[in-house]
C-alpha cells in the first residue's frame, strides 16, 4: 500500500465578525479626525487608529490549508499570506464520523465543541468531521473536496458518509 497525500487551500470570506474590529477602528479614526480640528492630540489619535485599522483589515484575510498524509489531518490557518499556525491536528484513529453538513447522523454529536475552518461561502460543499481528542469531542466544519474525503474513506470506510 502506497502513501496517500492530498492538500487543499480554502480562502475564507470575511464576514461581519472578522471585519467588525476594522469598522470600529475606522469610526474611531473619523471621530479623532473631528477632534484633530481643534486639538493636536487628535492628529496623533488619527494616525494611531488608521494604523490599527490597516492591521485589522490585514488580519481578516484568512486562508485554511488542509493537509492529509497517511491518515493524519492537519489544518493550518494562514493570515494575510504571511503568518501560518496549525489550528487542528488529528489522526484517522480519532475519527468518529465524517459526513456532509446537515446529515442526520450528526445530530447525536450536537454537544461537541464546534470549530469552523470553512470559507463561509454557501456555494461550496461543507463536511463535518467529528473526532475525539484528549477526552473532548470536536465537530470540525470544513470543505475537504472529494479527494480528501476519499482518503478518509480508504482509511476508515465505516466512519465516512458521502
Amino acid at each position: 500500500m502506497g502513501d496517500f497525500y492530498t492538500e487543499k487551500m480554502v480562502k475564507r470570506k470575511a464576514g461581519g465578525r472578522e471585519l467588525a474590529p476594522a469598522a470600529g477602528l475606522a469610526a474611531a479614526a473619523l471621530i479623532s479626525a473631528y477632534i484633530a480640528l481643534s486639538n493636536l492630540l487628535g492628529v496623533l489619535l488619527v494616525i494611531i487608529f488608521v494604523g490599527l485599522c490597516v492591521i485589522a483589515v490585514r488580519r481578516s484575510r484568512i486562508e485554511y490549508e488542509y493537509l492529509f498524509i497517511n491518515g493524519d489531518l492537519d489544518i493550518d490557518k494562514i493570515i494575510n499570506r504571511s503568518s501560518r499556525k496549525t489550528v487542528f491536528s488529528m489522526n484517522v484513529s480519532e475519527l468518529e464520523l465524517l459526513a456532509p453538513e446537515g446529515s442526520r447522523e450528526l445530530e447525536r454529536y450536537g454537544n461537541a465543541r464546534m470549530l469552523d475552518f470553512s470559507s463561509n461561502q454557501p456555494a461550496f460543499k461543507r463536511y463535518v468531521l467529528v473526532a475525539g481528542r484528549k477526552g473532548e469531542l470536536y465537530r470540525v466544519v470544513f470543505e475537504p473536496g472529494e479527494e480528501l474525503v476519499e482518503g478518509f474513506f480508504l482509511m476508515a470506510p465505516r466512519k465516512v458518509l458521502h
